[in-house]
């Protein structure tokens, strides 16, 4: 026989930065809908493009897969060539320069528009969501 799971009662110190953290979180994938379906990218390429973008912006304006594959890390550095690849072709990626053997990479001026667009109505989207559950924050 199984026990019966209480509910726990909702604590009123919550942190509210947190919660704010967790729903963009949780957010993630509705705020990539339009990208996705703008720029006819996969959830995994608007990913690896938001670490690009990530990365130009915090340690340096151009990378390797090397880099970018530390920075990243939740996908091996066979994936991320693969998705490079599959971003030049699109022209989201640029190869910056070649130093043999380590090629350098940047991002095009549309891979800034996809970011853009990604990210462009965070607050509208988390909005909708607080609004449809009758969440404040």
């Amino acid at each position: 026989m199984t026990d019966v799971v209480k509910s726990l009662p909702i604590v009123d110190n919550i942190d509210r930065d947190r919660i704010r953290v967790q729903l963009l979180y949780h957010n993630v994938f509705r705020q990539m809908r339009k990208a996705r379906k703008e720029f006819k990218l996969s959830t995994n390429e608007c990913l690896v493009l938001n670490g690009m973008y990530l990365y130009s912006f915090l340690v340096k304006s151009e990378f390797t897969i090397n880099g970018l594959t530390l920075f990243i890390t939740y996908y091996n550095k066979g994936r991320i060539r693969f998705y490079i690849d599959s971003l030049i072709s699109r022209g989201f990626v640029i190869v910056h320069r070649v130093q043999t053997p380590i090629v350098y990479y940047r991002l095009s001026p549309s891979g800034f528009n996809a970011i853009r667009t990604m990210f462009d109505d965070v607050d509208v989207i988390n909005r909708k969501f607080c609004e449809k559950y009758n969440i404040s924050l």
